[in-house]
C-alpha cells in the first residue's frame, strides 16, 4: 500500500505502520513558473513531517538573491501521529524565509555538503 498523503508519499514500514517519504521531483532544478516580475521559482520540496522546501529568484540593490522559504507543521510531533495512523494533518502550519545574497546561498550550500559528505549515517 502506498497512498500520497500530507504532502508526501507513505509506504508501508514496520507491523503496518506507514512511514513518509520524501518527494524530490526529477526536475527539481529547473524553473518551472515565474512571479509577475520574472523572478524563476523551482519545484518544492517535500521533507520529513511533509514540510515544504521553496527557493526561487529575487533581486536586491545589492544584487541578485535568493528567498529560501520553508513551509512545516506547528506540531512536527502530531504530523507523525497522522502519518502513521494515515490521517490527515489538519493542524496549523508555520512559515519561515530568509532572503539571501548570492554569497550566503554559496555559504549554505558549502555547510549543506559538510554535513552531507561527514554525516555519522552515511
Amino acid at each position: 500500500m502506498t497512498a500520497d498523503f500530507n504532502g508526501g508519499h507513505l509506504v508501508p514500514f514496520v507491523d503496518n505502520i506507514l512511514e513518509w517519504v520524501p518527494v524530490v521531483p526529477d526536475d527539481h532544478t529547473s524553473l518551472d513558473r515565474s512571479s509577475s516580475r520574472g523572478f524563476g521559482y523551482l519545484p518544492s520540496l517535500t521533507c520529513g513531517y511533509g514540510s515544504k522546501i521553496e527557493v526561487h529568484e529575487s533581486s536586491s540593490a545589492h544584487g541578485p538573491h535568493l528567498w529560501l522559504r520553508i513551509r512545516q507543521p506547528s506540531d512536527l510531533n502530531e504530523m507523525g501521529l497522522c502519518n502513521a495512523r494515515g490521517q490527515k494533518y489538519e493542524g496549523e502550519w508555520q512559515d519561515a524565509a530568509a532572503h539571501l545574497p548570492v554569497e550566503v546561498a554559496e555559504a549554505l550550500i558549502d555547510q549543506l555538503r559538510a554535513v552531507i559528505d561527514g554525516h555519522y549515517q552515511s
